[in-house]
């Protein structure tokens, strides 16, 4: 099973905001490596959303990936 603690400090920590006025390649490439890490959080994140520490966390998420 998972560490529910460890997975939720994990996740706070590695949210961060993207760069949607990306110009480089090399930006562009981070924006992708950066969403398929959001996208990989939401499916941990997926048996915890009945609790309310998921739910505020995955509305978090999806608000970066709204920025987009």
């Amino acid at each position: 099973m998972i560490n529910k603690e460890k997975s939720k400090e994990l996740m706070e920590k590695s949210i961060k905001e993207i760069n949607s006025r990306a110009t480089s390649r090399r930006q562009s490439q981070r924006n992708a490596a950066h969403i398929f890490q959001m996208k990989e959080y939401i499916n941990r994140l997926i048996p915890f959303v009945h609790e309310e520490e998921g739910k505020e966390i995955l509305v978090k998420i999806l608000e970066e990936a709204a920025k987009l």
